[in-house]
């Protein structure tokens, strides 16, 4: 029988040890953040490069020239030049950007927040298009922050200008400037934030931002059952936040003063 007493507490003392250890295991599984910031989890793969494209992995590499399939991770970054285009897949979610020419960004943020994925891109200058599968992505430059969410953004920022134009073909956006000012735009609206100021008043988007798209985004057809049309949409306005490189040239000569002798001017001389 003492034997037998002898085992009993034995087990008794081996069963209680085990039944504190599971606590501890409770504990630190509720102390994962709902805020999983684990950039390995997701990354950027560039594909369908054309000409000048640079990249790097992470902000300790240096900008190296582009190939198919090269992973950026939290931090890296892609430039293309004045010939250069590229494509950028977000993965595991599946999220498009297409990157236009003169254009360079870094990815400060790639993690996951409550399971859904979010994005932030720090856009330096050039033109990015978003077309985004779950989750958000900010596109932050010094004119302010365009935001876009389970949508299909265009962002174009001017630095010289530090103009920014944010274009929603689709679902929900936003266009922040850096004082907290912000409108929001749905489907088919745009606005623009130039030198500092307020956001413009949405506006419908313009045929010239609608034909960028269909020029630049091949991928268009796996996200639209039906294509826009840019004769629906209106004729691109002098203040739509357009550089000034690409504001259309007026149809009035300037004035020239005629030579003294008679003889025709060389400038205003019909051509031949």
């Amino acid at each position: 029988m003492k034997k037998i007493t002898i085992s009993i507490l034995f087990l008794t003392m081996v069963l209680g040890a085990c039944s504190k250890g599971i606590p501890a295991t409770e504990t630190k599984s509720a102390q994962v953040s709902s805020t999983d910031t684990v950039g390995s989890v997701r990354q950027a793969v560039i594909s369908k490069i054309k000409k000048t494209v640079s990249a790097r992995k992470s902000s300790s590499e240096e900008f190296v020239p582009a190939s198919e399939g090269m992973s950026i991770a939290a931090g890296g970054g892609l430039e293309t030049g004045s010939d250069g285009r590229a494509r950028m897949d977000l993965v595991p979610e599946g999220t498009v950007i297409r990157v236009g020419p003169n254009s360079s960004f870094t990815l400060p943020e790639l993690v996951v927040v409550d399971g859904k994925p979010k994005t932030t891109i720090e856009l330096l200058f050039g033109n990015l298009y978003v077309l985004l599968k779950g989750g958000s992505l900010d596109v932050k430059t010094s004119g302010g922050v365009a935001t876009v969410r389970g949508s299909v953004l265009g962002v174009r920022f001017d630095k010289k200008l530090k103009r920014l134009k944010a274009a929603c073909l689709e679902g929900h956006c936003a266009l922040q400037n850096e004082e907290g000012k912000e409108v929001e735009l749905t489907e088919g609206q745009e606005s623009f934030i130039d030198s500092g100021e307020p956001p413009s008043d949405p506006q419908q988007i313009d045929r010239g931002e609608i034909q960028d798209w269909l020029d630049q985004v091949p991928e268009m057809p796996d996200f639209f059952q039906e294509l826009p049309n840019p004769d629906n949409f209106p004729e691109p306005s002098l203040n739509d936040g357009s550089s000034a490189t690409e504001a259309p040239a007026t149809n009035a000569p300037e004035p020239t003063e005629a030579p003294a002798d008679g003889s025709p001017n060389e400038d205003n001389a019909p051509n031949p």
